[in-house]
């Protein structure tokens, strides 16, 4: 009878101190663990916005283009009244064939002037003259001859064609207007390469320069990103830096706004799991003993914030551990605890690399 009472008594003693213990429920870090995702306010910017000018002097005489309507590169956009360009290439014209028949004429002087000159019937002086009159004839064509292309080249900017692919966001000038060189006709809005613009707050410029992945969501759509740099100037108001990031793929519309979103590549824990202890941030995991007892080991997690994602510089230490998730607020580090359940938790999808 004695050693089934003192069997009793042990198995009755192992269950008081059972009953001491602090019950946990545990999840292992690879289920919990994620890569942080972060935003900032964003908008699709044009490459180009462009006040297109006249660029000649000259009256307004017809619109091709209305606010609104999409051009491409080289359509005819306005058409400026130039009678009076025409006019000036006629006469350059005129005055460039006159200074052409004259080099003829001087050249077959000249070769005359060579033959009599052998023939001993023809002075050298007079000779010299010819050359001379040649040469200069010469110059004076060469001269003519950018005076009638710069007449060409303003009777071609009576015309005026849009510079790329884009839509007319504004007319400035109206038909019958007169307009000096270099007077907005229209302004245009270059609708074939935007960019993101985004405003990162300095706290977030390193998460940023080493995501993994970029990608703008606006309407509910998202679209890939690339980023093309970091502006190295920082908004004194608003303590951040602007970024710029082009398309991988398709392109938002021009002037629509939503948000930029990043992927770090470092692996972070839930923030309801931050525990403070001791002035310290941390989680608690499980050390199980050599005996096969289990302990609440609580690990500080550096740089740490209560209510974000906990950062996890080591990703690999972490490896096969058993996270304490239910019974952790009262837990103090090495605290001895009977592990109720372990709750297998659901796996997030991981998208950098641990």
């Amino acid at each position: 009878v004695t050693p089934t009472i003192f069997i009793a008594n042990i198995a009755f003693a192992e269950q008081v101190i059972d009953t001491q213990l602090t019950r946990v429920t545990v999840t292992s870090f690879e289920s919990l663990s994620f890569n942080a995702e972060k935003n900032a306010p964003a908008m699709v910017k044009s490459l180009n916005i462009s006040k297109i000018p006249a660029k000649i002097s000259a009256t307004l005489k017809r619109k091709h283009a209305l606010v609104g309507e999409k051009f491409k590169q080289g359509d005819l956009l306005a058409e400026l009244d130039c009678r009076e360009q025409e006019f000036n290439v006629t006469v350059q014209e005129a005055n460039y064939n006159q200074l052409e028949n004259q080099q003829s004429f001087l050249r077959r002087e000249v070769e005359r002037g060579n033959k009599l000159y052998l023939r001993q019937n023809f002075g050298e002086a007079d000779l010299d003259r010819r050359k001379t009159d040649l040469i200069n004839t010469s110059a004076q064509l060469n001269a003519q001859s950018a005076l009638l292309s710069s007449a060409k080249l303003d009777a071609s900017r009576c015309y005026i064609y849009a510079p790329y692919n884009g839509i007319v966001s504004k007319t400035i000038a109206s038909v019958g207007e007169m307009l000096n060189k270099g007077d907005p006709v229209f302004e245009m809005v270059e609708n074939q390469h935007g960019e993101v613009s985004a405003q990162i707050a300095l706290s977030d410029v390193k998460s940023l320069q080493h995501a993994v992945k970029y990608y703008f969501q606006s309407e509910g759509v998202s679209y890939p990103l690339t980023m093309r740099t970091l502006v190295d100037t920082i908004a004194t108001n608003a303590l951040s830096i602007e970024a710029r990031f082009t398309f991988s793929s398709a392109n938002a519309i021009i002037g629509s706004s939503g948000r930029l979103f990043w992927v770090s590549p470092k692996l972070t824990l839930p923030a309801h799991l931050l525990q403070k202890r001791n002035n310290e941030y941390g989680v608690f995991v499980v050390k199980t003993n050599i005996e096969g007892t289990s302990q609440a080991l609580f690990i500080p997690v550096k740089d740490s914030q209560e209510g974000r994602p906990i950062n996890i510089q080591h990703a690999p230490n972490w490896q096969n551990k058993s996270i304490i998730i239910d019974g952790r607020h009262g837990l103090i580090n090495n605290q001895r605890i009977s592990i109720q359940q372990t709750n297998p938790g659901n796996k997030k999808q991981v998208l950098g690399a641990k």
